[in-house]
């Protein structure tokens, strides 16, 4: 692919995302149609792109996940994870991506706590550093995350269900203060 054609590929490919993005703010099922419709291509254009709707988000998904966790990996001053600059660096995320972060948030509505990444947050940084603390027992650390995650997602719930009226800032600071493990 020489180089106007891989810009143009992504450019479609950052298009439609976004267009995604936008059209789930306004309605709770997008259509392929409704999607090419709205950015002008047609529907083999997308396919070139993304198996299906699923896939797209998925797609999405994908990629916001990877840019917070580089985020973290860059800021990462300390062995403790729970930094008051990491809070900072998730909050700012949330609100850059708060499109996709409502759309995520509404769909795991009826299921608490929500646990897409959860279980990678729980096994490679909670219970090796409630094992450096000396709490070993798995019982105990299961107790401790799940009100560590419970505090967090209700919070974000909260925050997101009243238009991020808090800074990202404000957000990091409470979120610093009350869940210290």
């Amino acid at each position: 692919m020489n180089k106007s054609n891989k810009q143009q590929y992504n450019e479609t490919h950052t298009k439609i995302q976004e267009a995604y993005l936008d059209l789930t703010q306004h309605c709770k099922h997008v259509s392929i149609t409704q999607l090419c419709n709205t950015i002008n291509i047609n529907r083999s254009s997308f396919y070139y792109h993304f198996d299906d709707i699923v896939a797209l988000h998925n797609a999405i998904k994908k990629r916001i996940f990877k840019e917070v966790h580089e985020d973290f990996l860059r800021s990462k001053k300390s062995d403790y994870f729970f930094t008051l600059t990491n809070f900072r660096i998730f909050t700012h995320h949330l609100f850059k991506y708060r499109k996709f972060y409502t759309l995520f948030l509404n769909e795991n509505a009826t299921s608490f706590p929500i646990e897409d990444g959860y279980i990678t947050l729980k096994e490679q940084i909670i219970t090796p550093y409630m094992h450096q603390k000396g709490i070993t027992d798995e019982r105990c650390i299961h107790l401790r995350f799940i009100c560590f995650q419970a505090g967090l997602t209700l919070t974000l719930k909260d925050w997101f269900e009243n238009g991020l009226m808090e800074s990202p800032d404000c957000v990091a600071q409470i979120l610093y203060d009350v869940l210290k493990l």
